[in-house]
Parts: C-alpha cells; sequence; structure tokens
C-alpha cells in the first residue's frame, strides 16, 4: 500500500486531527490513537456507550491506546512512542491547527481581495467576480452554473432558449453581466421555471455547459456518480453494528486505500502496543491498576 511501514502517532481529537490520520491509516500506514483513559475522545459520548457512528468514521484502520498524558509514567510512555514513529499528529491548539489549511481552500478569494485590496462582500454561493456563477431555481429545486467563459454563456443562453441574453450589451460580457446582475439572474431563472432540475441538467450536459443539481443530503448518495465511484462503505463496528460511512476519496489504481480494521474500543491495543515498547506484562498491569494506563 502506499504508506506501508510508515508510522503515526495520532494525539489528536474529535474530527480535523483524527481524519488526517485516518486518511494515513486507509493508505496503509500503521496509526496508534492515543486516547485518555475513562474517558477517551470526546466523540465517544455522542453515543451512550462509547462508540458513535462518528468516532467509528473517523477513526478506523487504528489502533487505540488509553494513556494518562497528565501523569507523568504516561507522558514518558507517549515521549517513547513520539520517538519511534515517522508522523505526529496533534490539535491541542485547534484553532492554529485549523488555521493554515482553511486559508489553502480559498485561492480564488484570496487572490482577487489582494488583486483588488478590497473587502469581498457576503454573497452566500454566488461569485461575485463571475457570473452566471451560482445557484439557480428550477421547476422544481436548484441547479448550480458555472459559466467560464464566452463560448459557454452562448451556449448556455442557447440552452435557455434566450438567445438575445448573449447579444444584449447588458449581458454580453461578464463586466456588463456583473454591473447588471439583478436582471440577468432574474431572466435565468424564468426560463429555468419551464422545467425540473433533471431536464436542466441533462441539456446543459448535452451543450458542454458547467451545471450539476443541488441535492438535499439524502439525494446526494443516490447519485449515480456517487453509487459507480464506491464513495460509501459499509463496515462492521464492534460496540455499534453496521455502520455506513464514506470511503477514501481518491481511487490508485497500483496502490489502493482499503478499510482493514474497524475503529478501536478504548484502550484496545494498550497492552499490544506497550508490549512492543519493551514493557512485560506485569508492568503493564502495574500502569493499568495505578490508572495510568487503560486496557480494554
Amino acid at each position: 500500500m502506499m504508506l506501508d511501514g510508515i508510522r503515526v502517532l495520532d494525539l489528536s481529537r474529535v474530527i480535523a486531527g483524527p481524519y488526517c490520520a485516518t486518511l494515513m491509516a486507509d493508505l496503509g500506514a500503521d496509526v496508534v490513537k492515543v486516547e485518555r483513559p475513562g474517558r477517551g475522545d470526546d466523540l465517544r459520548a455522542w453515543r451512550g456507550d462509547g462508540m458513535s457512528a462518528t468516532f467509528a468514521a473517523i477513526n478506523r484502520n487504528k489502533r487505540g491506546i488509553a494513556v494518562d498524558l497528565q501523569h507523568p509514567e504516561g507522558a514518558r510512555l507517549v515521549l517513547e512512542l513520539a520517538r519511534r514513529v515517522d508522523v505526529l499528529v496533534e490539535n491541542f491548539l485547534p484553532d492554529v491547527s485549523l488555521l493554515a489549511s482553511t486559508l489553502a481552500l480559498l485561492p480564488d478569494p484570496v487572490a482577487h481581495y489582494f488583486d483588488s485590496g478590497k473587502r469581498p462582500p457576503r454573497l452566500g454561493n454566488r461569485n461575485p467576480n463571475l457570473t452566471p456563477a451560482e445557484a439557480f431555481r428550477t421547476k422544481d429545486g436548484w441547479v448550480q452554473v458555472v459559466i467560464m467563459n464566452p463560448d459557454q454563456y452562448g451556449r448556455f443562453c442557447n440552452v435557455l432558449g434566450d438567445e438575445q441574453l448573449a447579444t444584449d450589451p447588458k449581458f454580453a460580457t461578464n463586466d456588463s453581466r456583473l454591473a447588471h446582475h439583478d436582471e440577468l439572474k432574474a431572466r435565468i431563472e424564468a426560463a429555468l421555471g419551464g422545467a425540473t432540475t433533471a431536464d436542466w441538467v441533462s441539456r446543459f450536459e448535452a451543450a458542454q455547459v458547467a451545471a450539476g443539481p443541488i441535492y438535499e443530503f439524502d439525494e446526494v448518495f443516490e447519485d449515480p456518480q456517487v453509487r459507480h465511484l464506491g464513495l460509501v462503505t459499509e463496515i462492521d463496528q464492534p460496540g455499534y453494528g453496521k455502520a455506513k460511512m464514506l470511503a477514501f476519496p481518491v481511487r490508485a489504481s497500483a496502490t489502493p486505500a482499503t478499510i482493514r480494521r474497524p475503529a478501536p474500543r478504548l484502550g484496545e491495543h494498550t497492552a499490544e502496543v506497550l508490549g512492543e515498547l519493551g514493557l512485560s506484562r506485569v508492568e503493564i498491569e502495574r500502569l493499568a491498576a495505578a490508572g495510568i494506563v487503560a486496557l480494554a
């Protein structure tokens, strides 16, 4: 597998950090998740018996140990584990750890901001620099359209059956369309109101216009492409039962990601992992009796 032989220590909790570690685990890394004895990750509490659907989805493929980091002996054990791994994941200061990744999702608006020096307005899902590029109402729902160049705009107008949109000076260029956005949107939605979302998506696809339906959450998983790509999987999760979850989002033909084990019970692999550090069974039992570690 792609990350076979890579060792990861996961000291993070809740969602962002654990999900990062899970993606590495899906690709073959040996990930050890460290939790607090007794309580564990906060996600466990989302279901009273210590195994929630969210915890299962975000912590699959990991070995789990329970160690008290606030106890000097517990801290020493985890430090020794950290010395032996290739990657350490932590989110003790979550605002810091999420800051860079959040900004990384915004290359387009950040570039426009530095170019103009102007604070972008709040426009919902509408692109403030491009139009048509937003969600439009149809007869029975919504369709998202993004037009990037004059050729696409011409095809878009042809599909709508309103060729005047392509020639009217108010709508002929992106700048002029932005200046008359409200009128443009009203004209577009007047046309789109004559047919269903599915009808429009089919017509736009045939004309090579970038468009797609806006689903309700439950509808997403019925989409043919979601089914074809196998984006949802199901596993047997001890302490929960059958658990549906998102599969690994990327396909690699030579080194595919796999789900090889369910999320761990609290402290399930404490003895196994500490044994790999050279601790004897007697020593592990002493640490457990003292509350420094917990065993499943």
